[in-house]
């Protein structure tokens, strides 16, 4: 089963509530947390939960400090899971920054002694890794793709020499070389992102997934969405088998563009309209922020519009991002 759930990425408030649906989902046997992130990233998240090294997760410009701290507390719900039910990350999106590439690489080629013909491209990757988060925030700010076509085409041509050189690792290495460039092709940014899900599936064991994405990818109806491909597509391993959550926004900030905003609507205000909203009894209610998971009543109207869910997190109060940007601009490279 995938279980999809829609966010608005500029929120604090997913973030504390993202350890809390991980610990949940656990319980529906839930191993991997699928993510719009990429590939590099979510191998940086991993080797954090399995060594608790926090510089593994340094210098994440995206999701912010919020991120790290929902990493930290699933690090400690993972200590308490036996080894076959840990949680994982997947990252299925484009690079946003060439650090989390150099960085991903430099720990793939630690500690191991490369081949004459390949030494090349490990001591620059090496090198390049001497740089803090800030120098490639402050100089490369975004996906390199004059790198990322380099170093495919430095892989593919020798191919058998670094698949000896890393071993089981390799599998990383081909990940990060494979992963569509989504965002160089916003038109195709949810296929591409398919198509790099399907392929590290067809890598390991097929489990129950949850997915964490901004609410333009979710939706079940709304055909070019992600889950929407994911639950129709015959060749996913979630064939008909997603369930979506979307959330609303009441009265709370969010961070986008440098600044912070309201975010009283959500998408399906824009779209619907609160007072066609159709729904069921509250099934779960926590204080705090006022968090309410309702059940969809009627998907009629919600179908003509692409937007079939089948439960609707209401967030009341949610807090904006901290912006780590900023400080990252400041720092001494």
């Amino acid at each position: 089963m995938a279980y999809f759930i829609g966010i608005a990425e500029g929120v604090n408030t997913n973030y504390e509530l993202l350890p809390l649906q991980v610990e949940y989902f656990i319980q529906l046997g839930v191993k991997y947390v699928v993510i719009e992130r990429s590939y590099a990233d979510s191998y940086l998240y991993n080797r954090f939960l399995e060594t608790g090294d926090e510089k593994c997760i340094e210098g994440d410009v995206e999701w912010s400090e919020e991120m790290k701290e929902a990493l930290k507390k699933v690090y400690l719900l993972n200590q308490n899971l036996s080894a076959e039910r840990k949680i994982k990350f997947i990252g299925i999106d484009a690079p946003n920054y060439a650090g989390s590439i150099i960085k991903t690489l430099a720990n793939i080629f630690s500690d191991k002694v490369p081949p004459p013909n390949i030494k090349h491209f490990v001591d620059s990757i090496q090198l390049l890794n001497q740089y803090s988060s800030s120098f490639f925030w402050k100089n490369i700010k975004t996906y390199n793709e004059t790198f990322v076509t380099y170093m495919n085409k430095e892989v593919t041509s020798n191919k058998d020499e670094y698949e000896k050189y890393l071993g089981k690792d390799f599998i990383h290495l081909r990940h990060i070389i494979e992963n569509e460039a989504s965002h160089l092709r916003s038109d195709q940014r949810n296929k591409d992102m398919y198509q790099n899900l399907t392929r590290i599936l067809k890598t390991i064991p097929i489990e129950s997934s949850l997915f964490i994405f901004g609410s333009a990818h979710v939706g079940l109806d709304y055909k070019s969405s992600l889950s929407s491909r994911v639950n129709r597509d015959s060749s996913s391993p979630f064939f008909k088998k997603v369930i979506v959550i979307d959330t609303h926004y009441e009265k709370s900030k969010a961070f986008y563009g440098g600044k912070e905003i309201d975010i009283n609507k959500s998408l399906l205000d824009y779209k619907l309209g609160k007072s066609k909203l159709l729904i069921t009894q509250n099934i779960k209610h926590e204080g705090g922020c006022g968090i309410t998971i309702s059940k969809v009543k009627d998907y009629s109207e919600l179908k003509s519009l692409d937007l079939r869910m089948d439960y609707l997190l209401i967030i009341n109060g949610g807090k904006p991002l901290r912006d780590l940007r900023k400080k990252l601009l400041i720092e001494k490279d």
